[in-house]
């Protein structure tokens, strides 16, 4: 395995586990809003 595919495979790696902690942020940010928009109309 050359350095550069290592490199490249980590980058990779790297850069899909920050993605998905987005996503999740997100997700959370988005339900515990809808949460607060049915509280406030209930």
């Amino acid at each position: 395995m050359s350095p550069t595919i290592f490199v490249t495979k980590n980058f990779y790696i790297r850069n899909s586990i920050i993605l998905t902690f987005k996503i999740k942020k997100s997700i959370q940010y988005k339900s515990t809003n809808i949460l607060h928009i049915t509280s406030i109309f209930n």
